[in-house]
């Protein structure tokens, strides 16, 4: 008698688990739609330090690439192409792995990489005027 009524109370507690809160969603749990996004072959323009990428979207939104390890030549490339990895969409958001090419004087006029890297922010117009010079795009 006393595991039938265990049972239902089990699911029960089981099914009340599942509708607790949680704590701040990460960039997964957000759905695409409503994150920050660019499209990528419409970049206007590029600034990079050694590991970090800033990139001006064709809505003249900033935002930026940190790079997973060391993407040689980063810093002095003339021309970049960010690419999402590994998937067929031309849109990139905050939070997506992205590949990084690189060409230009820094590389010798040829092509280099893929680095990769992740999206980590849209910046707002505060954080872009407060950037160096030589890393705001």
């Amino acid at each position: 008698m006393r595991l039938a009524i265990l049972i239902p109370a089990m699911a029960l507690l089981g099914a009340m688990a599942g509708c607790a809160p949680t704590t701040q969603p990460d960039a997964e749990a957000v759905p695409r739609a409503q994150r920050a996004c660019f499209l990528a072959p419409s970049l206007q323009n590029f600034r990079a330090s050694d590991t970090t990428l800033y990139v001006r979207s064709s809505r003249s939104e900033v935002f930026e690439v940190q790079v997973a390890g060391y993407c040689q030549d980063l810093s002095s490339a003339n021309s970049v192409s960010v690419t999402p990895f590994g998937g067929s969409s031309v849109n990139v958001c905050v939070g997506d792995t992205v590949s990084i090419a690189l060409s230009g004087l820094g590389t010798g006029g040829r092509y280099q990489g893929p680095c990769r890297g992740e999206v980590q922010r849209k910046l707002t117009e505060a954080e872009v005027a407060a950037l160096a010079p030589r890393l705001r795009p």
